[in-house]
């Protein structure tokens, strides 16, 4: 039910944590003490906002620890996790002429890959589909450049620096969506959520101070 799904959500944002292994793993990258800690601390904010709203508490979140739908958030986390330091390795594996051209063509290869992926999955299952897509080219073609820009960033900036960093970082986007829901909204935060964005800004600090 819904507190499955919260559940779920919380672990997946192990995301940052789990890159920080897969990096040390995969491409031999270590992290100051500092830097884990600093991770740690805005993953720990992270789940606190992703409970806040739910009825679901942090004694819940602990209990559920080893449960089916933690696991699979975390598995989630670690398919994220993975995914980031693939491609900052494929980026870095190009090795010329700069990070923005690394990004590029990194991205355009991950981009095309997934296409082609999805068009195969349209074609084997929901051939209906194409109609829609048709339909809405133009927009969908909107979204897709501002998704396609967004995603150069993210590309850029783990070219040029860890991944885990790089997504521990960018849990700044959080406190920017609550920000939005208390000015155009005028939803009032709880103390999690409060407890959370806190936490989220010490340890992006913490990042920035010992980067």
């Amino acid at each position: 039910g819904f507190r499955n799904f919260v559940v779920g959500t919380a672990y997946s944002r192990t995301e940052p944590a789990q890159a920080a292994l897969f990096g040390l793993l995969f491409l031999g990258e270590r992290s100051a003490a500092g830097t884990l800690l600093a991770i740690a601390i805005s993953v720990v904010g992270v789940m606190f906002i992703s409970v806040a709203r739910t009825g679901c508490g942090i004694r819940s979140l602990v209990s559920s620890l080893y449960s089916r739908t933690a696991l699979a958030g975390i598995a989630s986390g670690t398919a994220f996790g993975i995914a980031a330091v693939a491609y900052r390795a494929a980026s870095l594996a190009l090795g010329y002429p700069g990070f923005l051209m690394q990004a590029a063509v990194t991205l355009l290869a991950t981009i095309s890959f997934q296409t082609v992926l999805m068009l195969a999955w349209i074609g084997w299952r929901e051939r209906s589909e194409f109609v829609r897509i048709r339909a809405s080219w133009k927009i969908s073609a909107i979204v897709g450049m501002v998704g396609a820009t967004a995603s150069f960033g993210w590309f850029a900036a783990m070219t040029l620096q860890q991944s885990a960093v790089v997504k521990a970082l960018a849990q700044i986007e959080i406190l920017f969506t609550i920000a939005t829901s208390i000015l155009f909204f005028r939803e009032k935060t709880n103390l999690l959520e409060f407890t959370g964005s806190a936490l989220i800004i010490a340890g992006i600090l913490s990042l920035l101070y010992v980067g």
